[in-house]
């Protein structure tokens, strides 16, 4: 790579009018990032102004970059963000940030009629939210805690936007994405508030269309909760299925599911109310034959031997003793 790597005639490409010759110029950068081609303070620098003309600037006729130069940038991006410390990348992320959320608000404002515009705003954000993932993945150990912090309270700002809540749900999708992965990678360096945040804008949405979205999430932020926010998110979630006329309970079934799957050994306290409450519904004789047999119930009712079947693989001793284990066995 050093024989055939000119820094300057690569810039100088990136820079260009030409597709073609922006994707060779961004091609060769990237391949010198990432075969650890030394660059100095200054280049590095350079690169980073680069990236973020090539993701986030529009042409000099006004006009959005396309597709494949923006694609082109995200891959440079990816491989700057694992040699270079977060102060040098930092305008980028927040640049990202921005034209995500500026474009989620306008899809708010889009008719309905004009698909085109939307299908170019979709790919746009999606394009966003792969840069911001890139980041997510490729910051070093020393770099997250900023970078966590500086993307959680983005994301966390869009996803508390209750007007951003339209038909096309892209925005939100898009950064329930990012914010599970983070949790995923490092979700230990955020502080037990921000936890505690994301938690609270996931139940939020439990019960709408972004559940799925919403349970993965909860699957991601259980792992980094203190007792008392673990058993807040346990709380919460069984009083909605206790509340069965008030929510759909299929689907704080599935979360609670996950969540033990994920640290079901540190819920052996919760189980007293759980297994009652699951083999009530298991075995609910008040059920008409109709709903006793219909797909819903049914669902319902392998969902919550599945959850009930976690449990007792990680809390082992608290199902072999004492009353849990007579109401588990049907001895009582």
């Amino acid at each position: 790579m050093a024989n055939n790597f000119d820094f300057d005639a690569e810039l100088e490409h990136c820079a260009n009018h030409d597709t073609d010759l922006i994707r060779h110029g961004a091609f060769k950068m990237t391949s010198a990032l990432k075969s650890n081609h030394p660059f100095n303070d200054g280049q590095l620098v350079q690169i980073c102004k680069q990236i973020n003309s090539l993701v986030t600037s529009k042409n000099h006729d006004g006009k959005e970059r396309n597709e494949a130069v923006k694609a082109a940038g995200i891959a440079m991006l990816q491989s700057f963000v694992a040699r270079a410390e977060v102060a040098q990348y930092r305008s980028i992320m927040e640049a990202l940030t921005t034209k995500f959320h500026e474009l989620a608000n306008k899809m708010v404002d889009l008719p309905p009629e004009n698909t085109e515009k939307q299908k170019i705003m979709v790919k746009l954000m999606d394009l966003y939210s792969l840069g911001l993932e890139h980041i997510v993945e490729e910051c070093t150990e020393e770099s997250s805690e900023e970078v966590f912090g500086f993307l959680s309270n983005s994301l966390l700002e869009i996803l508390g936007d209750r007007s951003l809540r339209v038909e096309d749900n892209t925005a939100t999708v898009l950064s329930y994405k990012v914010l599970s992965k983070m949790l995923k990678s490092r979700g230990e360096t955020m502080e037990t508030p921000r936890l505690r945040a994301i938690v609270d804008i996931c139940l939020k949405d439990l019960h709408t269309p972004l559940q799925r979205s919403s349970i993965t999430c909860l699957g991601s932020v259980c792992a980094h909760l203190d007792d008392g926010n673990l058993q807040y998110l346990t709380s919460t979630l069984l009083e909605q299925i206790q509340k069965k006329k008030s929510f759909d309970v299929n689907i704080s079934v599935e979360a609670i599911s996950i969540i033990a799957s994920r640290c079901g050994h540190r819920l052996g306290g919760s189980l007293k109310i759980i297994i009652p409450l699951f083999l009530g519904f298991i075995g609910d004789v008040d059920m008409s034959d109709d709903e006793q047999s219909s797909v819903k119930t049914c669902t319902l009712r392998e969902n919550m031997c599945v959850a009930l079947t976690k449990f007792a693989e990680r809390c082992p001793v608290e199902v072999r003793g004492g009353k849990e284990k007579k109401i588990f066995y049907g001895q009582e």
